[in-house]
């Protein structure tokens, strides 16, 4: 949805000599490395330990959204990394907590951190293969304004996080 309404606005656009087999090979080994290493470092973490943790302590949903905000706040070094201005770093953070609450909603229904960790790569593949990750590393799309269109510190994308969590939460509750 973001990736059409960003292209379709003139926000996006492809990149020059895109090798498809070269994309496609690459979004899938992204998308392994990912889940493996999110199940191993983050999910453990933040759904395995802090989550289930807080659990024994609070309601599902404080325990979601407790954990959630502490996997948000964890993403600030990364969003230094990337080389973001501090108002991307702040909507990198929120979105990241955002996405922990998607991860953590699945996580609680399913009782799996393989699931969790699946979403997670799902997730990275997808959004670094397609949109990039700052100056790190380009994606297919160039964005004129990543600070408007990118999924994980654009206002929109992060406004279209926002929509399906609240979805999510509704159907939940």
């Amino acid at each position: 949805m973001l990736l059409a309404i960003s292209y379709l606005a003139g926000k996006l656009h492809p990149t020059k000599n895109i090798d498809v087999r070269k994309q496609l090979i690459s979004f899938f080994l992204l998308l392994i490395s990912s889940a493996l290493v999110a199940i191993f470092t983050e999910e453990l973490v933040f759904r395995g330990c802090i989550q289930r943790q807080l659990l024994k302590l609070t309601s599902p949903l404080s325990a979601i959204l407790i954990a959630s905000t502490i996997f948000g706040i964890w993403h600030l070094p990364a969003g230094r990394w990337l080389k973001l201005s501090n108002a991307q770093i702040l909507v990198y953070c929120i979105g990241a907590g955002l996405v922990g609450v998607i991860l953590g909603l699945f996580y609680y229904v399913s009782q799996s951190l393989i699931v969790a960790g699946v979403l997670h790569g799902l997730w990275n593949g997808i959004v670094y293969r397609v949109w990039g990750l700052g100056d790190v590393a380009h994606g297919l799309f160039v964005s004129k304004n990543d600070a408007l269109t990118h999924p994980e510190y654009g206002i929109m994308g992060v406004s279209i996080l926002a929509l399906a969590v609240l979805l999510l939460l509704i159907g939940y509750l």
